[in-house]
């Protein structure tokens, strides 16, 4: 028998398991209460976790939700000042200004215009030298070109801004303002749906709580 231990290892483990299985096999029995009783208390303690994350997932997201919504409030309130402004006063200063340049740029081309009339009138008669007649001519000429360009590029930037820059300017404002209120809009939708999924997130994790105390009063009832 000795030899036929030590030659065998595998032998000799199914010999010392079976001698476990038949000495063991009250403590088996006797530990089936005990481990039920353990995953009693598991699955409560599972379902308090539950629960109590689910109150706090519930604080955290109706808390962003709400948040989302007052900034959305504000931005579109924003938006809308913006708006009231350009519409209201910016627009019309804008026009203004460039208009009151506009009306500058005639003027300098007006008394360009006399004031080279006038030097040519002075200097038709042939009192003069030629020299200081042609010097005191051609500023003249040069002031009257110079005002000339300057009223067209003028011209050119009040057409530019009456007729693109400023329009776009408001559309750009109003579509700020349309966004705003569907992201106002959304963030009303999101925090209602915030509310319903939190909620019924607590109410199963409350009846999932509500089960697990009945069973453990059940196994204790039971073991009584």
């Amino acid at each position: 028998m000795m030899h036929l231990l030590r030659s065998s290892p595998l032998v000799l483990s199914l010999l010392l398991l079976g001698a476990c299985a038949s000495s063991g096999g009250g403590r088996a029995g006797g530990d089936g209460p005990a481990a039920e009783t353990k995953d009693d208390g598991t699955e409560l303690s599972e379902a308090k976790a539950e629960l109590r994350l689910a109150e706090l997932q519930r604080e955290s997201e109706l808390a962003e939700a709400e948040a989302k919504l007052k900034f959305a409030a504000e931005d579109l309130e924003d938006a809308r000042k913006e708006l009231a402004a350009f519409t209201g006063a910016e627009r019309g200063f804008e026009q203004q200004e460039s208009q009151l340049g506009l009306d500058a740029a005639r003027n300098r081309l007006t008394d360009a215009e006399a004031e080279l009339g006038e030097l040519e009138a002075m200097y038709a008669g042939d009192d003069f030298a030629e020299i200081t007649k042609e010097l005191v001519l051609s500023r003249g000429r040069r002031s009257l070109e110079m005002a000339q360009r300057g009223l067209a590029l003028t011209e050119a930037k009040h057409t530019l801004l009456t007729s693109h820059t400023l329009p776009s300017k408001q559309r750009e404002l109003e579509r700020e303002v349309l966004e705003a209120e569907l992201a106002l809009a959304e963030a009303k939708r999101g925090l209602e749906r915030t509310k319903l999924e939190v909620e019924q997130a607590l109410a199963k994790a409350q009846k999932n709580l509500e089960k697990a105390q009945k069973g453990a009063k059940s196994e204790g009832e039971s073991k009584e």
